[in-house]
C-alpha cells in the first residue's frame, strides 16, 4: 500500500471508528459527533495539501 493509500484508510477509518468506540468510554453522542466531523475535515485538509505539492513538483 502506498503513502497516499495508506493516508487515506487512515483518515477515514479512524473517525468512523471513533464514532463507535467513544461512547463505549462514556463519551456524549455529540461529543463523539464533533470529535469525527472535525477529523474527518482535517483528513481532507491535509490530504489537498499533500495533492498540491505533489503537482507542483511535477
Amino acid at each position: 500500500m502506498n503513502k497516499h493509500g495508506l493516508g487515506m484508510v487512515i483518515g477515514c477509518l479512524l473517525p468512523l471508528a471513533l464514532l463507535f468506540v467513544l461512547p463505549k468510554f462514556g463519551v456524549s453522542i455529540n461529543t463523539t459527533i464533533i470529535i469525527a466531523v472535525g477529523l474527518m475535515l482535517s483528513c481532507h485538509l491535509f490530504m489537498g495539501r499533500a495533492h498540491k505539492k505533489k503537482d507542483s513538483q511535477e
